[in-house]
């Protein structure tokens, strides 16, 4: 497998104004491949899309050579991305001859405003996967960018980087972003990502876990580690090679050291269940759990090391046999997946909140900030009546669902759920004498005086504390 090349900046620069002004962007590309909000896509997407994209036109062509990793005729590669010569696309390790043409030698991706580089389709090409395979845009990857929280601060960091997605997404809000990988051609992708972005607040290093940072303190840490329960060390960024979930707790123990003063740290981790991970309870941090699931060994065995096409058929069985065995001398029943947030707090008793996660579209970050304002609040005021005297705003990004029923000729509600439409998606069903009350607050009167008789004090003020829990309600 190749690197790209990141000191030839002028020509980065250039293939970055090249793709725009072919249209090679999130929104172009999912039309071409009626793909969903994000282009998370496996090798039976393959032939889809290529039955979707065309061969000839600028986009079809790049989309085809970039994305889906086939090989173009020279001429219609040089076409497309004119008037930047092949030769130097070919010297900064992105294009290779192939016999009957120009093949990508890496992947690109579009995602949001960012152009995400990474290793090829492992299946496209013989032999195993190397274990220091960088992989592309996932579904575990969308789901912590959605949930990190977004203010301006100084300093981030990024463990465990791959291709540097969540440094770039915090180099827009962060003045300074330090990105960190185990794996070195991990850290050259990040790199050449960061230069083809335009990214210029990042520095890369290349060590386990904090060790590079050692005493050093930041505002925001993301971590999407190599966090799956199993026996194998086959890729860095899916194995850590550590007996079952001791990696995630390591990652856990040290992570509130390396936070400053109001600082959150946000990491992706499994663990076997029941036994949650969370910091020690002189840690300094407050913390907020969301479980995503739970799993029988089985289901995780055969989720990880499923083939992604008929010729990886051979040995499947085999090597779910060989993941059990290690469930069953390990005691691992079950394995939860979740997100953990922290924040330091410290010269304070801190909470732990543990909730179910239903992730959405969109970002988190208001929905975080509001959790963790509202259990400070809650935390500092145990009384039941302590919010109805304070003023309650319920955010925009709701949506009441009402399900009505026709009976002896009139139209009658039989139910109604309140559901976040933003960040993570909870939802509830609430009556009638709540909607409307609800309704009510629009952070310019206190819960005592939105109340109309619909509810008494204790019904009142133990919705509105559950609502605001989940970041339904804001405090004003």
């Amino acid at each position: 497998m190749t690197v790209p090349e990141a000191s030839d900046t002028d020509t980065i620069t250039e293939l970055r104004e090249v793709l725009a002004a072919r249209g090679y962007d999130v929104d172009h590309v999912r039309a071409a491949l009626r793909a969903g909000r994000d282009i998370v896509s496996t090798s039976t997407d393959l032939p889809v899309h290529l039955r979707r994209v065309p061969e000839d036109g600028s986009l079809g062509t790049l989309i085809r050579l970039f994305l889906l990793g086939q090989t173009s005729p020279a001429e219609r590669a040089a076409a497309a991305l004119a008037p930047l010569p092949l030769a130097r696309l070919e010297a900064l390790g992105l294009l290779g001859d192939a016999a009957d043409g120009v093949t990508a030698r890496v992947r690109i991706v579009p995602h949001g405003r960012l152009l995400i580089t990474c290793d090829r389709n492992p299946d496209l090409d013989p032999g195993p996967p190397d274990p220091a395979y960088v992989t592309g845009l996932n579904g575990p990857a969308v789901l912590l960018a959605r949930m990190t929280v977004r203010r301006g601060v100084a300093n981030a960091l990024d463990v465990g980087t791959g291709n540097g997605i969540q440094a770039l997404l915090a180099a827009a809000h962060c003045e300074r972003v330090t990105a960190v990988d185990i794996n070195p051609r991990a850290i050259a992708y990040a790199r050449f990502n960061a230069e083809l972005n335009g990214c210029h607040n990042l520095e890369f290093e290349v060590g386990d876990l904090f060790e590079p940072v050692r005493g050093r303190r930041f505002d925001l840490v993301t971590c999407n580690p190599p966090y799956v329960i199993s026996p194998d060390h086959a890729f860095t960024y899916r194995d850590s090679g550590e007996l079952t979930d001791s990696l995630c707790r390591r990652i856990v123990a040290a992570l509130p050291d390396h936070l400053a003063e109001g600082g959150f740290g946000q990491l992706l981790m499994s663990w076997v269940d029941p036994d949650p991970i969370l910091p020690a309870a002189d840690s300094g941090c407050d913390a907020w759990l969301l479980h995503y699931r739970t799993e029988d060994p089985l289901t995780h065995a055969a989720k990880w090391l499923r083939p992604q096409n008929l010729d990886g058929l051979a040995g499947y069985g085999d090597a779910i046999d060989r993941w059990l065995g290690y469930y069953g001398r390990n005691a691992v029943e079950r394995i939860a997946f979740g997100a953990l947030t922290l924040r330091r707090r410290s010269g304070a008793a801190n909470w732990t909140r543990l909730d179910e996660l239903r992730a959405g579209e969109n970002s988190a970050s208001a929905q975080v900030l509001r959790v963790f304002a509202a259990q400070d609040f809650l935390a500092a005021n145990p009384d039941p009546d302590a919010l109805l005297d304070r003023r309650l705003a319920l955010v925009p990004e709701h949506r009441l669902d009402q399900s009505l029923h026709a009976r002896d000729g009139e139209w009658e509600l039989v139910s109604s759920t309140l559901t976040l439409t933003e960040g993570v998606t909870f939802s509830g069903a609430i009556d009638v004498g709540a909607a409307q009350l609800l309704g009510r607050l629009d952070g310019t009167r206190t819960l005592r005086q939105a109340l109309a008789g619909e509810q008494t004090n204790a019904e009142a003020a133990g919705m509105a504390r559950r609502l605001l829990e989940l970041g339904f309600l804001e405090l004003r």
